[in-house]
Formats: C-alpha cells, sequence, structure tokens
C-alpha cells in the first residue's frame, strides 16, 4: 500500500513536470516565432532602406542629366557647383565623374575620355582616368550610352586614408536631343555622368533606422549564372555568432542592372532582449502547483492508507474473534473436541451426503465406564484429567480425517465413519487402546479400572436412513453392550433387516 501511494505521488509528480515542460515550451516556441517574425521584419525593412538609397542615387543622376542636356557643353564651374550641392546633401558620395564621349580619328573606335572630378574631403578619388584598362568599366560605359539606362558597378576598389574599401558606381548617359534607338544614342552621346558611392556609409545610412546595432547584415550579389557573392558585411558584434537557425535572406533589390539582398543573422543579445521570463515562470509556477497537489494527494493517500490499515486491523481481530467463538460454540470446554451440537449438525450433513452418493456410513456412541467410582476415589480433579487423555488417545485412534471425533454427554463421546461399510474392527481398536492406559483404583467394590463400552452401527443402504434413526440405532447398541457388562463393543449391521 505504501508503495503504491509512493508510486501514484511520483507519477503525479512526473506529469506535473512534463507538463510544465510543454506549457513552458509552447511559450518558447511561440516567443521564438515571433522573434523571428520580427528578424525578417527588419531585414526587410533594412532592405527596403537600402534600396531607397541606391534609388535616390539614381534620381540624382537623373537631375544632373537633365540639367546638363539643356546645354551644348559641361564646364567644369557648372559641373562642380552642381556636383558639390549634391555631395554636401549626401555625405556617402565619394565621387562624382564627368567622362566625355568622343571617336578615336585614328581608329575609329568609341573613346571615354574623363574630365571633371569631384572627390569629398578625406577620401581618394577612384581613378577613372585608367578607363582603357578597365574592361568592366568600359563595358559599362558603353552599355550605359547605348541603351540610354543607367548602369551600376559593385565591389569598386577605393582607397581612404586609413583602410581600403569598395564602393558602388552607378551611370547616367547624357545625350544631345532624345535619340531613340541604339545607334541614335551612340551618336547623340555626349558623355557619361557617374557617382561613386562608399558601401559602408551608404550601408550604415540606409539600416540606420531599421535594424541599428542588433543584426549582423550582409549584402549578397546575384549573378546571372545563379551564383552569389557577399558584397559587403556589416557585422555588430565579432564575437557573437548569433542565432543561425533565424537567419533570413530578404526579397531582391532590383535596380541599374545589378540584383542584391539582404542576409541577416540576429545576435544573442537581439534574441534575449525579445525574450521574457514567462516560460520560465510558467515551468516553476507549474512545478510549485503540482509538487503541492503531489504532496496533498500524497497525505490524502496516506491518511486512506492508515484508516485501511486500522481498519483491516480490526477487521482482521473481528475475524478472530468470530473464529474463537465459532470454535467455541462447536468446542467441548473440558476436552477441547466438538461437542454434540456440532456433531448432530455434521450427522445431518453427511447422512444426506450418504443418501445422495449411495454410500454406506457407520456411527459408534462410547461410555467411559466406572467414570463416577473414580471421581468419587480420585477427586474430580483426577476425573477430568483422566477423561481428558481417554478422549484424546480416542480421537488418535481414528485413521481418516473425514472422521468426526465429538463428546457426546457427560462421560459419552460419538464418532461417525463416513464411507463405511464396518465401523467394528475401528471400535474394537479404540477398546484396546483405552485398556492400556491402564486407570485402575480401588474402592468399596474392589479392583476397578476405566475402560470403555462401545455400541455401534453400519448402514449399508441408507436411503431410508435419517439422522435421528441412526444415533438411535447407535445407544441402543451401546444399552446392549452396557447390558452385555460394560468394557464390550456391540455392534448392529443392517439395522432396519434386523
Amino acid at each position: 500500500m505504501a508503495k503504491r501511494v509512493m508510486m501514484t505521488t511520483m507519477v503525479t509528480v512526473l506529469i506535473g513536470l512534463f507538463f510544465s515542460f510543454l506549457a513552458a515550451m509552447s511559450l518558447h516556441h511561440s516567443e521564438s516565432l515571433s522573434i523571428r517574425h520580427e528578424v525578417e521584419k527588419d531585414v526587410e525593412n533594412a532592405a527596403l532602406s537600402l534600396g531607397r538609397e541606391v534609388n535616390s542615387g539614381i534620381e540624382l543622376l537623373h537631375m544632373m542629366r537633365n540639367h546638363f542636356e539643356g546645354k551644348s557643353t559641361v564646364e567644369v564651374d557648372d559641373f562642380k557647383l552642381v556636383a558639390r550641392d549634391i555631395s554636401s546633401r549626401h555625405p556617402d558620395i565619394v565621387l562624382i565623374d564627368w567622362v566625355e564621349f568622343g571617336i578615336e580619328d585614328d581608329r575609329l573606335l568609341p573613346s571615354f575620355n574623363p574630365q571633371f572630378s569631384l572627390p569629398q574631403t578625406a577620401k581618394a578619388a577612384f581613378l577613372i582616368e585608367g578607363i582603357s584598362e578597365n574592361k568592366e568599366l568600359l563595358m559599362s560605359l558603353q552599355t550605359s550610352g547605348e541603351k540610354g539606362v543607367p548602369i551600376a558597378l559593385a565591389s569598386v576598389p577605393l582607397q581612404e586614408e586609413y583602410r581600403d574599401s569598395t564602393g558602388l558606381l552607378i551611370t547616367m548617359p547624357v545625350y544631345r536631343g532624345r535619340p531613340e534607338t541604339d545607334a541614335e544614342r551612340m551618336s547623340s552621346l555626349k558623355g557619361v555622368l557617374s557617382v561613386t558611392f562608399d558601401m559602408g556609409d551608404m550601408f550604415k545610412q540606409a539600416i540606420s533606422n531599421t535594424v541599428g546595432e542588433a543584426i549582423n547584415l550582409e549584402l549578397i550579389g546575384h549573378q546571372i549564372g545563379g551564383d552569389t557573392e557577399v558584397i559587403h558585411q556589416n557585422l555588430v558584434a565579432l564575437f557573437d555568432e548569433g542565432i543561425r537557425e533565424m537567419t533570413y535572406t530578404s526579397s531582391s533589390i532590383k535596380f541599374a542592372g545589378l540584383e542584391w539582398s539582404l542576409r541577416g543573422l540576429p545576435t544573442r543579445d537581439y534574441v534575449s532582449e525579445r525574450r521574457s521570463l514567462y516560460p520560465q515562470i510558467i515551468f516553476v509556477v507549474g512545478m510549485v502547483i503540482f509538487s503541492l497537489l503531489s504532496y496533498i494527494l500524497y497525505i490524502l493517500q496516506f491518511r486512506a492508507m492508515n484508516i485501511q490499515k486500522r481498519v483491516d486491523e480490526k477487521t482482521r481481530a473481528l475475524r478472530e474473534a468470530n473464529l474463537k467463538l465459532e470454535q467455541i460454540s462447536r468446542s467441548d470446554s473440558l476436552t477441547g473436541h466438538y461437542n454434540r451440537r456440532y456433531f448432530d449438525e455434521c450427522l445431518d450433513s453427511e447422512v444426506g451426503r450418504s443418501q445422495r452418493d449411495g454410500i454406506p456410513i457407520s456411527m459408534m456412541v462410547i461410555e467411559v465406564d466406572n467414570l463416577s467410582e473414580y471421581n468419587e476415589t480420585c477427586g474430580r480433579v483426577a476425573g477430568d484429567k483422566a477423561i481428558r487423555l481417554i478422549s484424546q488417545e480416542m480421537k488418535e485412534s481414528l485413521c481418516r480425517p473425514g472422521d468426526l471425533f465429538a463428546r457426546y454427554g457427560g462421560q459419552q463421546f460419538a464418532i461417525l465413519l463416513p464411507n463405511t461399510n464396518d465401523g467394528e474392527p475401528v471400535a474394537s481398536r479404540i477398546s484396546k487402546v483405552v485398556k492400556s492406559l491402564g486407570f485402575f483404583f480401588d474402592n468399596d467394590r474392589g479392583n476397578l479400572g476405566l475402560t470403555i463400552s462401545i455400541g455401534g452401527v453400519t448402514v449399508v443402504d441408507p436411503r431410508a436412513l435419517s439422522s435421528s434413526k441412526l444415533s438411535a440405532y447407535a445407544e441402543i447398541a451401546l444399552n446392549k453392550a452396557i447390558a452385555a457388562g460394560r468394557d464390550t463393543v456391540h455392534w448392529i449391521d443392517e439395522p432396519e433387516k434386523n
């Protein structure tokens, strides 16, 4: 019982632990999804901001083109005036160039000749003078002039005072008039405006109002063949590996022939700032509640166990008392053997069984001879002791467990022998055993001894038999044994016939 109570308590605690952990993990998962959505939102906002920053640079080029297309030539003072105004409002612009288009006379090939540049203070301008050696740049200028659209180049090397960095170059063609075909555009091309942005400054300008210093960002460039390259990195925490399972890549940013995307990796600080203590609180509170419930359940079960234990003890004691009472009600107080009432109950049962099964039955009634004289001579205590000893020897002389021995009266005993077709040998054996005890004494009548007289009966066909008839036959046989002078055995076979 105690083991079951302990097992129930342990199971309750484990169930509480499971459900508390499940609730805490469910809330933790919900928070993780919310943080993941916030990361996606921040990265998308950063990508939109970066796209707006790039498009604003393209709009500046459109404004400059509109300004210079209305003039026959681009003058240096006019160019510097416009360039200074633009660069003062856009600190991420490193260089603004005007590259004039012309034809080499000796080979009749188109050529681009850089004319004016306006570098920012403390920045060393990208050396655009080497156009002929830079095939990628030359191709971009030609494509921009032929198609009449801005063309962008990423990863342009920049040289600064204390570090080297990369820039973004965007070109914008300037024409005479409004050409419509590629050939017309090349023939009417004045030159190409270009603006070079510092990638680091542009990146910081774009994300300063979005993710801030919380997400490690990588600018990914998508090439025509499907390959990708990392153009720029903005690492806010060098030694923080971040939460890689929350990495998110933004939608594409398409402009001037390039396709970019932002890949964001949130730092651990970013995630920890957005997590709450509710999962831990729910787990602890759940464990406390289930622990209290388990304790209350344990107390109730322990109390019920103690009550049940006391009930079982009282039930056992009552059963033992009833058994003793039943034993007392069936037993003779002097000898401890069965009494006359119990013998009569068993006699009725055995006679009925003999009638049902058609089996013989035998019964004998025994009377101790000279017991009154023995009591007068030796005393009642000695007489009681003698009768106890004699009754015990008679009972032990019976060989079968089913044979019933009982005290029948004051100095009489009875033996019931079920399924026995001849009980006289048993009676003779009992008589010899008692006589061998040697209870002899002297009185006025001479030397006497405690012997027994036995009257018995055997009924082979019990169909018309009753318990009263059987006991009456046995008593008749006893009377005949006494009449014959005692210390004898008288047996009646087939009393109905005889």
